[in-house]
């Protein structure tokens, strides 16, 4: 996104008393809609009968805007009172209907409204989770309000803009948006003995898959011709996936486990062609990330063993960070700021795509323990391949449809989305289109004008 050089002044009145909550959390807001467009706040507590937030430049005192918005809601908040689907009406926002927050005396807050999906309330509010500890998407607010599939703060945010360079309190922006390609490696080789098990034994003996007699014996026959042709399928996939992005003139983001010890991970090696990888795409200008173990997501002491671990490779820190099965926490973003990171990327949902949090935007996290700001950007993810496919069931040309309309989204609100792919899109027997899905998403953005960045680039700039 555009930067636009501009300062604005934010008169914030309060009514006393109202605590610490209200300020902090509406300020935290106001920072993380007008910073991605380069506008620094400054913002000014004022006494006032009920919550007003008006913007003013800096240098202009006469012109200004005001945002309803209720005291209602933000106790309700401080308090971690319950808000429903019932709290929310339609209204339209640079041109994109989308739900609002009501307060008690009708008003619509688009400034309570965009707190409430950007800080992630309605996984705070529900403990609905599923066998590995991750928000459900199903029953959630987004689901319920149908609106998962647009990024809600942003055409706020975009909202908010074009009231400001209407006033002219900001300059006209020029539009950019990036896609940032990034890969999970979860594991280096396909043919490891439980997977030979798999195909030779549970497959094609036990049906494990409730497949006919016919499906069997293709797929063992097909499995048997992987194995002696290409049974380095997992390595082709991750320098194929390397090259596509550098054909685009951009770069991506490769997340690498150091450390696993539950059935849910598969540890491997940083050495060998694992380590060549690492170093030759660093050099090359890509970004490294630590991708936690299952366990090491909760577990400060293991996280900090692995990134140890993936740090003696690189040669310099590791900054960016995104969880095993996505795993997250209301503790998870102050424990990945305690080891050091200061980018995480784990924020989407694993059942289905969309905007978990309502951006394809960077923004800081905001910790509800202390009711501040924490020190950890995330920039969320949008798409992974395998909710596509595994989860949502879709065949090729429906999961490219579906990518490429949340891409569309996000061309309209300069956003920079973030893509999951796995290093096994090349393997056809387990994985069939998948590598088409991947060329077709990245063919799609760069010819709608996307640059491709790295999760760490956070901002799109001229």
């Amino acid at each position: 996104m555009e930067s636009t050089g501009a300062t604005l002044r934010i008169s914030l009145g309060l009514p006393e008393p109202s605590g610490d909550f209200p300020r902090a959390a509406i300020e935290w807001t106001l920072q993380n809609i007008l910073k991605p467009a380069g506008i620094e706040a400054v913002v000014l507590p004022v006494a006032s009968d009920d919550v007003d937030i008006s913007i003013q430049s800096g240098t202009n005192e006469t012109e200004q805007i005001s945002f309803p918005s209720g005291l209602d809601l933000w106790t309700r908040f401080a308090r971690g009172e319950p808000v429903r689907k019932v709290n929310f009406v339609a209204t339209v926002c640079a041109g994109q209907d989308v739900p609002a927050l009501v307060t008690a005396n009708g008003k619509i807050d688009l400034v309570a409204t965009a707190f409430f999906f950007l800080s992630g309330y309605d996984e705070r509010q529900t403990t609905r989770r599923d066998r590995h500890g991750r928000f459900v998407f199903e029953g959630s607010i987004a689901d319920q309000l149908d609106c998962s599939k647009v990024p809600v703060v942003d055409y706020i945010r975009n909202h908010v803009l074009n009231l400001l360079v209407e006033k002219g309190l900001a300059p006209v922006r020029k539009h950019s948006w990036c896609i940032c390609p990034t890969v999970d490696i979860d594991y280096t080789k396909k043919w490891r003995p439980g997977i030979v098990y798999r195909e030779v034994v549970q497959s094609p003996l036990f049906n494990i898959r409730a497949e006919s007699f016919r499906e069997r014996t293709s797929r063992l026959a097909r499995s048997a011709g992987q194995f002696v042709t290409n049974n380095r399928v997992y390595e082709d996939s991750l320098k194929f996936i390397r090259e596509n992005i550098e054909s685009h003139g951009g770069r991506g983001t490769f997340f690498f486990k150091g450390g696993g010890a539950d059935p849910y991970d598969v540890r491997y090696r940083l050495s060998g062609q694992v380590k060549k990888f690492i170093r030759s795409a660093k050099k090359s200008g890509h970004e490294i990330g630590l991708h936690p173990s299952y366990w090491a997501a909760v577990d400060r002491e293991r996280l900090h063993a692995e990134k140890k671990t993936l740090e003696s490779v690189t040669g310099e820190p590791i900054n960016v960070v995104r969880s095993h099965y996505l795993r997250w926490s209301e503790q998870t973003a102050s424990m990945y700021v305690a080891a050091g990171f200061t980018v995480d990327s784990t924020l989407g949902y694993s059942e289905t795509v969309g905007f978990r949090r309502g951006t394809c935007v960077p923004f800081v996290t905001f910790d509800f323990e202390s009711g501040r700001s924490s020190r950890l950007t995330e920039h969320p993810l949008i798409v992974m391949e395998s909710a596509l496919f595994n989860r949502m069931y879709l065949g090729v040309e429906d999961a490219i449809k579906h990518t490429c309309e949340l891409l569309d989204h996000a061309r309209k609100v300069d956003g920079s989305p973030v893509v999951l792919w796995h290093n096994i899109i090349r393997d056809r027997v387990d994985c069939p289109g998948w590598d088409r899905h991947f060329v077709e998403v990245m063919h799609y953005a760069v010819e709608s004008g996307a640059k491709v960045t790295a999760v760490s680039d956070n901002f799109c700039s001229e």
